[in-house]
């Protein structure tokens, strides 16, 4: 016995929420909870209160339908945090509380630098809250506000957003909620997955509520919005309605109201963003054709596939290597040979001169210099600040390719520019003395913490243009990770990157903990008697 749809009168399954023929709603409105950006305002906390004795409120920074949260202090460990409490309509509710409790403890479970790390959970007053990371930055929502995302920024928080999926799934956590505004990016571009208050933790008990359909409607997937049993491919059709979005600047399935939403989700293909921004790769088209398949197994099988592929699309646009549809054309017969001949010829050589004159490239020679700057540390760990730039510049310089422009040579660089040796190396100072110096290429050191994770980035610098050439990114689970593993990767691709061949970079790789030292604190002494 099924559930005749009201619209078109076509027999659906008991369990169906909504038509699989029209897309027609078919259980009351108010049995479906769908998340919402924000809802009514309640009174809330007041600034400069203090919660459990440690965390002193700082401002409201939002209320959503899964919470409202805070920015505040805590007082014991000095450091900035974010407090997400239940909403007060919720306190009363267990089964809300039960989703509340395990979302903190589904996203405690993850240590990844493209996930917000979570503190703690606990109580004040029966109302139940969560400690997380403080995260200053944008979600991409608000970015998107401005106009659709370029292509390399949209690529680099996409593969973020992408190796935090995939790593929530490798413990068995799907998201359920993935969306533009659950995305956040700090202002250095480290993407952070958010509120996993919807997440279904594999093997964890069924909360009652979660049989009806849940998420937000414009980025659930079809088998989501029609209520069926959800794995991790749900997520991956979410991240390729964000990277559609991104790219384009609108959503890709759109509509007066949910039911139109729906329909569209369930029966029609989006634009090809070909039609709303020119100049995108034949790639990046077919891997959110991919994403956004509406047969689970046409998709990505998995988080980390669709990494490899985003990856792989990166770095064909850093070698220049990619196709826009505009190119693919001209790659098929012909049928107007002479007019299309000629027109193809002229738009092929504007295409390859815009590629030459614009493509972040870098003309980098067999012993040409190369000026390691200062590290910027934003782990609060001191140990890195001197450290892990001596560590990079010992690992590069066993490469017979890239020649090192090392501290001695610095320092007698500023006195020769009537400048104190000891100043820090940042951008603009590296700037000077490589043009001082007619040093070929900078590299600027970052380091990000995620509570027990790391992530290690090396900006890859053209000095003579200012001109950022690429940003590579390296992730470590703890702190001595970082010196025996990610190091030597970020160094390998570094070499790669300048030129160096793969058979040079093999034959001269050896860890950088056997040349130097396997000890933090041992390196850390070492770099303050070459300093």
């Amino acid at each position: 016995m099924g559930i005749k749809c009201p619209k078109c009168q076509f027999d659906n399954p008991d369990d169906s929420k909504f038509c699989k023929e029209c897309g027609t709603q078919i259980i009351p409105s108010e049995e479906i909870p769908v998340t919402k950006t924000f809802i009514t305002p309640s009174k809330g906390l007041d600034e400069g209160s203090t919660i459990i004795g440690k965390y002193r409120i700082i401002e409201k920074l939002g209320e959503g339908g899964m919470g409202v949260v805070y920015k505040a202090e805590d007082q014991r460990l000095k450091r900035t945090v974010g407090l997400k409490f239940m909403p007060p309509e919720f306190i009363r509710d267990p089964e809300a509380k039960q989703r509340f409790v395990r979302e903190a403890q589904a996203a405690a479970a993850l240590v990844h630098p493209n996930i917000c790390t979570i503190h703690e959970i606990d109580e004040e007053e029966g109302k139940s809250f969560i400690a997380m990371e403080y995260i200053e930055g944008q979600s991409i929502r608000e970015k998107i506000k401005k106009g659709p995302l370029n292509l390399t920024e949209t690529l680099d928080i996409a593969i973020q957003a992408a190796q935090g999926l995939e790593e929530a799934h490798k413990k068995g956590i799907i998201h359920r909620d993935i969306k533009s505004a659950n995305i956040m990016v700090t202002e250095t571009g480290l993407a952070k997955i958010m509120d996993f208050g919807l997440a279904k933790v594999k093997g964890a008990s069924l909360i009652t509520k979660e049989a009806t359909t849940m998420g937000t409607v414009a980025y659930m997937s079809p088998e989501q919005a029609r209520g069926e049993e959800l794995d991790e491919r749900t997520d991956i059709w979410s991240l390729g309605v964000i990277l559609y979005e991104m790219i384009s600047g609108n959503l890709p399935f759109r509509g007066a109201n949910d039911q139109s939403i729906v329909f569209s989700i369930l029966n029609e293909d989006p634009a090809p963003v070909k039609e709303l921004e020119k100049g995108i790769p034949v790639e990046l088209e077919k891997i959110m054709r991919r994403a956004l398949s509406k047969h689970m197994t046409k998709r990505f099988s998995s988080a980390s596939e669709m990494v490899v592929t985003l990856q792989e699309l990166k770095a064909k646009l850093i070698e220049g290597e990619t196709l826009t549809t505009i190119q693919m054309i001209f790659r098929k017969p012909r049928k107007r040979l002479l007019i299309g001949g000629i027109i193809g010829i002229v738009t092929v050589a504007v295409v390859f001169l815009t590629w030459i004159f614009t493509r972040p490239t870098l003309a980098f020679n067999i012993q040409d210099k190369l000026l390691v700057a200062d590290v910027d540390n934003q782990t609060g760990d001191s140990v890195f600040d001197m450290a892990l730039r001596t560590a990079i510049e010992a690992d590069l310089q066993q490469s017979p390719y890239v020649s090192i422009f090392d501290k001695a040579q610095m320092a007698e660089t500023l006195r020769l520019m009537r400048m104190d040796p000891s100043l820090r190396i940042d951008e603009n100072l590296g700037y000077d003395i490589c043009r001082f110096s007619g040093i070929r290429a900078m590299i600027l050191p970052r380091i990000l913490a995620a509570g027990e994770a790391f992530e290690l980035q090396a900006i890859l610098i053209d000095p003579r243009r200012k001109r950022h050439v690429d940003r590579i990114r390296v992730t470590a689970l703890g702190r001595e990770e970082v010196l025996l593993n990610a190091i030597d990767k970020l160094a390998r691709q570094v070499r790669s990157r300048l030129g160096e061949s793969l058979k040079s970079i093999e034959k001269a790789d050896k860890p950088v903990a056997q040349h130097t030292t396997s000890s933090w604190e041992a390196l850390h002494y070492l770099s303050m008697g070459q300093a």
